[in-house]
């Protein structure tokens, strides 16, 4: 079989030259020249196969290719699904975080608020510098608040 031969499949799945099968034909015989089972003209199948020289090498090449290709696209899809994994698993705990830190912000805030200058005095009384006992219940309705 060459480039130029189209080739042709009989019934039984044997794929033969197309001028080879006409030979056939013309002599009178009506049987696969491997099998020998019997088939019709109006049964041969005219099959379009590209014929390479190389056909085995160029193939292999083709293959090869796809499969680097398809290795590349599975690694690119393993990340970025670790990706979207790591996202969706830390969404809560970032959320919970952005909220804690907007508590805080906001009790500091209410502290700098609360602090007095004394008049007539270089002291500053604030909730820092308060006895231990005020300071520890203050400290503790403020974070009462926070659960962790």
């Amino acid at each position: 079989m060459t480039n130029d031969t189209a080739i042709v499949a009989l019934p039984c799945g044997h794929c033969f030259g197309e001028q080879c099968i006409e030979e056939c034909l013309l002599s009178g015989s009506t049987k696969c020249p491997l099998c020998q089972k019997s088939y019709r003209h109006t049964h041969v199948r005219t099959l379009y196969l590209p014929l390479e020289e190389d056909c085995d090498k160029v193939y292999k090449e083709k293959y090869d290719e796809l499969v680097k290709k398809t290795d590349d696209l599975t690694k690119h899809y393993e990340v970025l699904k670790d990706l979207c994994d790591m996202t969706a698993s830390n969404a809560p705990i970032v959320s919970r975080v952005n909220e804690l830190v907007n508590r805080m912000a906001i009790a500091r805030e209410e502290l700098k608020g609360k602090a007095i200058i004394g008049k007539g005095s270089n002291q500053t009384e604030s909730p820092a510098l308060e006895p231990k006992q005020k300071k520890k219940g203050k400290l503790c309705k403020l974070f009462a608040g926070i659960k962790l």
